[in-house]
């Protein structure tokens, strides 16, 4: 019997804000629905409220920003995971303390899963500052208000 290896790759991102985040998560949350690819996010605290002030000012369709708000800006649970089976991709974003994205981290790893999981993890800057190079040297790649970037 052939099985397939869960794949998981870890992309870092850091933000000064709730609203700063938002504006990074927003375009690729956007591309991943346009790809229908599934998005979960998981987080410390809920994002629910800023989020829906986000969306509210930026210039894309009613029903794309339906979409995005469909998703639990305020999950702090991995079980929304195995809810989300549609799909060979899924992008989970993390975004809380060091302590607890390491702890998320763990949980989704041990999933049992065959599908493709891109974990983002979401860190604030000021409570990263002296952790940035180790945090960068564990992820494949940096995601910014632009794109995902290669780490070098």
């Amino acid at each position: 019997m052939i099985t397939k290896e869960k794949k998981v790759e870890k992309v870092c991102s850091f933000y000064a804000s709730d609203y700063h985040l938002e504006m990074i998560m927003i375009p690729y949350i956007n591309r991943k629905i346009e790809e229908k690819a599934n998005v979960v996010i998981i987080t410390e605290r809920s994002l629910t409220k800023t989020a829906k002030d986000v969306v509210s000012k930026i210039n894309i369709s009613q029903t794309k920003k339906e979409q995005i708000l469909n998703i639990n800006w305020g999950n702090n649970k991995v079980e929304i995971i195995n809810k989300n089976k549609k799909g060979k991709e899924l992008s989970v974003f993390v975004i809380g303390s060091v302590d607890y994205i390491e702890n998320m981290n763990e949980k989704i790893e041990n999933l049992k899963d065959n599908r493709i999981i891109k974990i983002i993890n979401c860190y604030k800057l000021e409570d990263v500052q002296e952790k940035m190079t180790d945090i960068v040297s564990n992820h494949t790649k940096v995601l910014n208000t632009t794109e995902e970037k290669e780490i070098a």
